[in-house]
Formats: C-alpha cells, sequence, structure tokens
C-alpha cells in the first residue's frame, strides 16, 4: 500500500508483466491505471514487489560458461576463432547490466548460443553398419575439427545414411537422413557425429536382384527397393514426397518388374506446381527474352550464359549482393524477383545469402514453420565446414546449422513454432565458415530477411 494521492485514493498495486504492474484503489472502482515498474535494485518493483528482471537463466548461462573462460583454452580444446568468438561474447554479457526483462533474454540467448557454437578442435565420429536390427561397429575414432573423411559400406547396398550429430549442451542431436543410394559419403566432421550405413537386407541375397529408386523432385533418392527377376512392384506402396507449392500426382510408373539379369530400374514422381502466382520468381537477366522469365518454385533456373561466374542481387541497380555463384543454373528461390548479372572476372570474395523465405502451417502438427532459402559461394581450393543461419524471434537470437546442402552451394532452413504462439516473426541471416590455405572465415550474408508466420 501506498499514501493517499492527490485525488484521496489509496492505491493499491498489482503486478501485470515484466514492464508493467496496474495501480488501482482500495476505496473506488475509478482508478485503474498501468503503470511501469520501479526497480528497487534487486530485481523487485518498489510498488508492487513483482519480480521484473528474473536473472535465473542468465545466471545459469554464465554459470555454464564461467569455467571455459577461466579456462582460456589453454589447452587448446576449441578452435582459437571460435574461442575468441565465445570469449568476447561472455565479456560483453557478464560486463552488462540490463534493466529490462527483453534486454536479460537477448543476453542468455547470446551467451547460450555462444556456449552450443564452440567448435572442438578435436571431435569423434563412429560409422556403423546396419542391416534389420543388427548393427556392426565399422570404425570409432577422432578426427581434427574440418577434416574430411570418407564412409564406404561394404555390407551390401545403401538404402540410406543416418547421420547423428551433436547439437551443444542445452539442444537435443539432430538426426539427418541422405537418400542417396550410394555406398560411400564424405562428411565434413565439424560436431561429434555418429554415422549408420542403412543396409537392404536382401541386397546381396540373390545373384539377380533388380534395384529400384524411386526418385522425388529435383532427381532427389526418396526410397530403394530391390525385387527378384520376374517378381512385380506396385510403386503405390511407396509415399510420393510432400512438396511446399506443388501437388503431388503419381509415380511414372504403376508397377515394375524385376529384371532377369538385376540392374537398376529408376521411378519418378510426377509433381504439378499449384501455387499461386505470387509463389514464382522472376528472374532478371539480359539473355531472356524481355530480361525476365518467370520460374515455379524450385524449378531448375539455366542461364545458357557464357560467363564462368555470376552475381545474384536482391535490386536491378547492383547495390545489394546476395552472392555469387560459379556455373550457370540454379534453383529458383521463394523470392518474387531476383536479378542476375555475368561477371568479367574472379569473384573477390566469399559470398552467402538469404535468397527467399516463405511461412507454412501444419495445424495437424500443431507448429508454424519459417523457412528459408540460401546460397553460398566459396573461392576455388576452399572447404565449407558449416553452413546455417542466425535467426532471431522474440528477442532470442539463435544459430542454427544445417546438415545438407545441394551440389550448387544451396540449402534451406526450416524453424518450427508451437501453432499458438505469440511470436508472429524471425528475422534470419545466413551464414558458413569455410577453410582457405589453413585460415577459418566465417562469412555472414549482407542481408537479414524477416519472414512473418
Amino acid at each position: 500500500f501506498g499514501a493517499i494521492d492527490p485525488d484521496n485514493h489509496d492505491p493499491i498495486y498489482a503486478f501485470k508483466d515484466y514492464t508493467n504492474h496496474i495501480k488501482t484503489c482500495s476505496r473506488c472502482d475509478k482508478l485503474n491505471v498501468e503503470e511501469a515498474h520501479t526497480d528497487d535494485g534487486t530485481g523487485k518493483c518498489t510498488l508492487c514487489r513483482g519480480t521484473i528482471i528474473d536473472k535465473t537463466a542468465l545466471n545459469a548461462a554464465i554459470a555454464t560458461a564461467k569455467p571455459i573462460y577461466d579456462a582460456n583454452n589453454t589447452d587448446g580444446t576449441y578452435v582459437t576463432e571460435s574461442f575468441n568468438e565465445f570469449k568476447a561474447v561472455y565479456e560483453r554479457v557478464t560486463a552488462a547490466n540490463p534493466t529490462t526483462q527483453d534486454k536479460v533474454n537477448s543476453l542468455t540467448a547470446e551467451l547460450t548460443t555462444a556456449i552450443n557454437t564452440l567448435r572442438k578442435t578435436t571431435l569423434t565420429y563412429k560409422f556403423d553398419e546396419k542391416v534389420g536390427n543388427t548393427t556392426t561397429v565399422k570404425e570409432n575414432s577422432t578426427a581434427s575439427y574440418g577434416e574430411v573423411k570418407e564412409f564406404t559400406a561394404t555390407g551390401g547396398d545403401v538404402e540410406k545414411w543416418e547421420i547423428v550429430t551433436e547439437n551443444g549442451t542445452d539442444q537435443p542431436v539432430t538426426t539427418t537422413y541422405i537418400k542417396t543410394g550410394e555406398n560411400t559419403i564424405s562428411l565434413v566432421i565439424t560436431r561429434n557425429v555418429q554415422v549408420i550405413a542403412h543396409i537392404a537386407e536382401n541386397s546381396t541375397s540373390q545373384q539377380k536382384i533388380t534395384k529400384v529408386v524411386f526418385r522425388g523432385r529435383n532427381n532427389a533418392v526418396v526410397a530403394i527397393r530391390y525385387i527378384e527377376a520376374n517378381a512385380s512392384l506396385a510403386t503405390a506402396g511407396v509415399p510420393i514426397p510432400t512438396i511446399p507449392f506443388y501437388h503431388a500426382d503419381a509415380w511414372d510408373k504403376t508397377e515394375v518388374i524385376g529384371l532377369e539379369n538385376g540392374g537398376e530400374i529408376t521411378v519418378r514422381a510426377q509433381y504439378t506446381f499449384n501455387g499461386a502466382e505470387t509463389d514464382k520468381c522472376g528472374i532478371h537477366f539480359t539473355d531472356f527474352e524481355g530480361g525476365v522469365k518467370q520460374f515455379n518454385y524450385d524449378s531448375l533456373v539455366k542461364l545458357n550464359g557464357t560467363s564462368t561466374y555470376y552475381g545474384m542481387y536482391e535490386d536491378e541497380a547492383k547495390t545489394k549482393l546476395l552472392t555469387y555463384f560459379e556455373t550457370d543454373e540454379f534453383y529458383a528461390p521463394h523470392n518474387p524477383n531476383i536479378y542476375v548479372y555475368a561477371l568479367d572476372s574472379v569473384p573477390p570474395t566469399a559470398t552467402v545469402g538469404v535468397t527467399g523465405s516463405y511461412s507454412r502451417t501444419d495445424v495437424d502438427a500443431g507448429y508454424r514453420y519459417a523457412v528459408f532459402n540460401c546460397k553460398f559461394y566459396v573461392p576455388e581450393g576452399a572447404t565449407v565446414l558449416e553452413w546455417g543461419i542466425k535467426a532471431t524471434a522474440g528477442g532470442q537470437t539463435r544459430t542454427f546449422k544445417s546438415d545438407t546442402k545441394s551440389k550448387l552451394n544451396e540449402y534451406s532452413f526450416r524453424i518450427k513454432f508451437a501453432q499458438n504462439t505469440s511470436m508472429t516473426s524471425v528475422d534470419a541471416q545466413a551464414y558458413i565458415i569455410y577453410e582457405l590455405d589453413g585460415t577459418k572465415t566465417t562469412v555472414l550474408s549482407n542481408n537479414t530477411v524477416t519472414q512473418d508466420f
């Protein structure tokens, strides 16, 4: 309770949120005012006594980070560049004196991200082959950060590769499935990882087995099946993947018959674009008739140009560079307009850009999604170690690593939110980390894209 005010009210203060409280009168119902808290120096309001700054999560993050900071990387546990980035964040966060909960939340997210993105100098990797419920350990060893390892399955034909990576101290592992149909894959080791080759159970049981490869949009392997000679396989038993802005029609073959001498049969998914005109991308390029051509989202764009290198821009004046790229083809991002120009010389620097974005809602699953299309370029001889996005939503910023990319150095990243979330948008920058001549460099996109959802 406070003193009687000039209007002869006897005020009562009730906590509303971290920013304000409600002031009412104990004697009448004429006073109802929302006021800002006044901090008593301990994180509580002098009037309503509510907690206005909760530093529990921030203090926990600092407690986790402090031993790492104090050790000062003297044993070389972390890549020098990575530790220096973490150190700068730790010093900035611990020196701050946040006066609002939003600032506390922002600092907490910044420090948590710095902890989770620390890159270890030495990482572990494990390689297994799995047939049915039987797993055979092929290799269990360590590698330097950024080292490229090749994994070859020898137990039979691979149906899919499973990549299980460690994400950080407060994040679950990420599991990625790669359905290449190849028995060998290469992986840049940037996190502790387990690689599992799933072997088809009947791939070595018969001498004349036909391998049936189901391919989805843009030639991606969806599934692999094996059938004996003259045996029949109905393709309807394999689901066609759902693709944003496309209707899955059917496989191009309703049935396949095993070949007499074995071999391989390819079955392709048929799609019809069902997006709106606004889901198409206008590619502006001088060699196109009229200077511009419309492409359905995720369609292959072939410039048929004569240059080796190109620049991709947000604007016709070439003031907003997205990225450079090599070769004259790419996949259309979700962006109304992209401007492409041929270059006369080799691009001077590595680049990465958010080339497009869109949102989706899955009512059944209860999620909303913000999806960002990204593309990057690195100089000849460079090895890309990491790629992903830095996303900010609700005042918190997190770094997300992506695990897959196309041969054209393109990737899309999807962030999901609960359908009932109070947040309505997310901001994202793309980033890459690459190594050239022994030096590791981090590049952020010039643009930050805001996606409503």
